[in-house]
């Protein structure tokens, strides 16, 4: 009787391999639960961040009667006392960045001192599914300082269709406010993420289509139409999702699944397919609008 009450202490070996096996097997099945989880949280986020840039868009535009635009490079560092800065910083005051703006007063330039105002992170401007660097030290290119993972749209600043050989990128600022969108705000994309390697995430190389958000002109801060096929295989203007190797110079994309994110100009936030050519919704004045999730 003694036996058959106190006989067994313990679980045995088989058991034991038993229960882990299945510990196992239950992980791998809720692993891609949570990172799935993990990334619509992300996304949602960074749907937020644009919606904020919006309101700040429109702020803007209510306090100036004209659009951000995306400057140029000869005007150097963004300073509140001129036009200078690329649109993410001329939209600061509107979006709860006041301090950062006032604090680059007679910076003409990215500034070495101790002090560093242009080394800043500004979770607004970052895609949280990319989890990168907020600035780049590398001031090789005289671009350096805190970086965006959203760009504008050079086209609401310029002619309908510029010519071919055109730098969309680093025009003067045309006065273009919502008038001179005819297709409606509903129709025309104000900014969205922009295409990067993913090797970018953590490189503090400037260029490559990634310069300071400080710095107006230059493709860091906005993206055109690049006509270059794809080496991932897909249509030339195509928006992409980043990758190791994507050819991402001057082209739309994000980190994602399935679509990258974009700020249409009403204030709405649109999800488009990668593989789609972005140019119907960069024009302002042709009445389309990318099919949209």
């Amino acid at each position: 009787m003694s036996r058959t009450r106190f006989g067994r202490l313990a679980f045995t070996l088989v058991e034991l391999l038993v229960v882990i096996a299945i510990i196992g097997v239950l992980v791998a099945l809720l692993l891609p639960a949570v990172q799935a989880a993990r990334e619509s949280s992300r996304k949602a986020k960074c749907q937020n961040n644009l919606k904020q840039i919006g309101l700040g868009m429109h702020m803007f535009h209510d306090t100036n009667k004209k659009l951000p635009y995306n400057s140029v490079g000869s005007l150097g560092y963004g300073r509140p006392e001129t036009t200078s800065g690329s649109w993410p910083y001329q939209i600061m005051p509107f979006v709860e960045l006041q301090a950062a703006f006032t604090s680059t007063q007679g910076y003409v330039a990215y500034d070495t001192s101790p002090a560093h105002v242009h080394d800043k992170k500004f979770p607004i401007y970052l895609c949280p599914t990319r989890q990168r660097r907020a600035w780049k030290t590398d001031n090789s290119t005289s671009a350096a300082g805190s970086v965006t993972d959203y760009a504008i749209n050079p086209r609401i600043n310029f002619l309908n269709n510029p010519p071919v050989n055109l730098n969309e990128n680093n025009q003067p600022d045309a006065n273009h406010g919502f008038p001179f969108i005819t297709d409606g705000t509903s129709h025309t994309m104000f900014c969205g993420e922009k295409a990067l390697q993913t090797g970018q995430y953590m490189s503090d190389l400037i260029g490559s289509f990634d310069e300071t958000l400080w710095k107006g002109g230059a493709g860091g801060t906005a993206r055109g139409r690049n006509t270059t096929t794809f080496n991932t295989g897909q249509p030339a203007p195509a928006i992409v999702q980043d990758s190791p190797t994507v050819t991402h110079g001057n082209r739309w994309g994000g980190p994602h699944p399935g679509t990258a994110l974009f700020l249409i100009c009403d204030g709405s936030v649109r999800g488009v397919k990668y593989g789609a050519d972005p140019l119907p919704m960069m024009l302002p004045n042709d009445d389309r609008l990318l099919d949209a999730d």
